[in-house]
């Protein structure tokens, strides 16, 4: 279950983050658009007390450091491009520009 907000972050992210939970979902996507860089810090800190798998990042320059962080504060998984020409929303980094960053542990590697 997802929900996207282009424009800003709402102030009732929460809210939002609960009405999701009551539908039962497996795994829940919230991005939202970052005007500030505090914009991260509440999604982050969302998806960090999530009761289910939750990715949540931010949009747009600001919200780099969200995509960047998201794995650590519990994401199951996070979006790339393979090359800026093909980047889908505002501030999407490219799977190397993300590996050069935060490179794979070897226990995250899998078999």
């Amino acid at each position: 279950m997802s929900f996207h907000d282009f424009e800003h972050t709402p102030e009732n992210l929460e809210e939002i983050y609960t009405r999701m939970l009551q539908h039962d979902p497996d795994i829940i996507k919230i991005v939202t658009m970052a005007n500030s860089p505090l914009d991260n810090v509440r999604i982050l800190k969302l998806a960090a007390a999530a009761k289910v798998p939750t990715i949540g990042f931010c949009m747009g320059e600001f919200g780099i450091p969200s995509r960047l962080l998201a794995g650590r504060y519990g994401a199951p998984f996070t979006y790339a491009t393979f090359s800026q020409e093909r980047a889908m929303a505002p501030g999407q980094l490219t799977f190397d520009e993300m590996r050069d960053v935060f490179p794979l542990r070897q226990d995250q590697c899998g078999d």
